[in-house]
């Protein structure tokens, strides 16, 4: 997360998330949290996480099963 100005107690907030990449074993998750000042949105923080698809049993990452992958388009 990088964080780009302090956030008040008082301030109204949006946070936006969506996927902005997505590979064969990974995918990228985006997120942006504005500020509302005056009526226009300025963004305090932006971050990215990186998830991967993972088998605990075998201890390997797997492909993405193509039913996420067609909720995250969709």
């Amino acid at each position: 997360m990088e964080y780009k100005q302090p956030i008040l107690l008082e301030d109204k907030l949006y946070v936006y998330t969506w996927v902005s990449r997505i590979g064969s074993r990974s995918f990228d998750m985006a997120c942006s949290i504005v500020r509302e000042v005056d009526g226009v949105e300025v963004e305090a923080a932006h971050g990215l996480a990186v998830i991967v698809c993972f088998n605990y049993v075998t201890n390997q990452s797997i492909a993405i099963p193509e039913t996420w992958k067609a909720k995250m388009i969709n």
